[in-house]
């Protein structure tokens, strides 16, 4: 009875060393998931400090910040018609009164253009087709068969026509000329995506190219729209207001070749800092869980 009595009290003194093992480990884990919430919390405050305090991380895909440059231009000029600028390639087609094609008969006679190659002359020429083109250089010129080098910078398609038909009409009767510009585009971002748009030989407005590009998005802006033309090094600024019908007439303003537009986006502050605190804080859950787990089994 002794014997028996005595194995009893050892297994009720172990049940409650266990008893009371878990209790503690119990004490202990609630200890740790109370600590793991605070840390949490805190985290989660640090991280939306941070990132309201530094709003750059959130918007660092933004292009052309103003800043302290307001040198922006008010006034949208109306061009009714694009200028030709260097870098456009000009497609000369010259004919005489009858409809004789004068340049073919040339490229015929002389050595046959091809790709970069040189022209009857020794015309810097572009063939795209059966139809020879020309490069406007840096400087504004064009090397044109039979004209020679001619200044062609500023000049309305129309514009070179004229001119080209009164220097032929020493040579030929009654010629006529009609010049085709290719090569136009323009750039357009938008958040982080861009587009180049090409742009047809009629002039093409603003709305057009916007349309062309897909259009505005959800989060691009209407009311900041900046148009950058001209020289990097010393450009022109345009800033577009279209959010309101009174400014659509803006909308109208003739796009020009190599314009870069961007449209500003709206930055989703609230978005991307729950983004960036949903990273942080799963990472610290992982690490801590982790952390947590192997404490309770080294105490084990």
């Amino acid at each position: 009875m002794l014997e028996t009595s005595l194995q009893k009290s050892i297994v009720i003194n172990n049940s409650a060393l266990r008893c009371q093992k878990s209790i503690k480990n119990y004490l202990l884990l609630n200890q740790y998931v109370a600590l793991y919430s605070l840390i949490v919390r805190s985290l989660q405050i640090i991280s939306v400090i941070l990132l309201f305090s530094s709003c750059k991380l959130l918007v660092s895909d933004r292009m052309f910040r103003k800043g302290d440059f307001q040198q922006f231009i008010s006034e949208k000029d109306k061009i009714e018609d694009y200028s030709i600028r260097p870098g456009d390639v000009i497609r000369l087609q010259l004919y005489t009164q009858d409809g004789f094609p004068i340049l073919d008969a040339l490229r015929m006679g002389g050595s046959q253009g091809a790709n970069g190659s040189q022209g009857a002359n020794g015309s810097r020429s572009i063939q795209i087709g059966q139809l020879v083109s020309f490069l406007v250089t840096q400087d504004g010129y064009v090397d044109l068969p039979i004209f020679g080098e001619t200044y062609v910078r500023g000049m309305k398609d129309q514009e070179l026509e004229q001119f080209l038909e009164q220097r032929a009409e020493e040579l030929f009767v009654n010629p006529f000329a009609i010049v085709s510009i290719l090569g136009r585009r323009c750039l357009v971002f938008k958040g982080g995506n861009a587009s180049v748009v090409s742009l047809e030989t009629r002039p093409t407005t603003l709305i057009e190219v916007i349309a062309r590009s897909g259009g505005l998005q959800q989060y691009d802006r209407a009311d900041k729209i900046y148009i950058i033309r001209g020289d990097l090094n010393d450009p022109l600024l345009y800033e577009v207001d279209l959010s309101h019908m009174s400014n659509i007439a803006d909308g109208g303003m003739i796009v020009q070749s190599n314009d870069i537009i961007y449209i500003q986006r709206r930055p989703g502050v609230v978005r991307r800092a729950n983004a960036e605190i949903s990273s942080i804080t799963s990472l610290f859950l992982s690490s801590s869980s982790l952390i947590t787990t192997v404490l309770l089994l080294r105490r084990n």
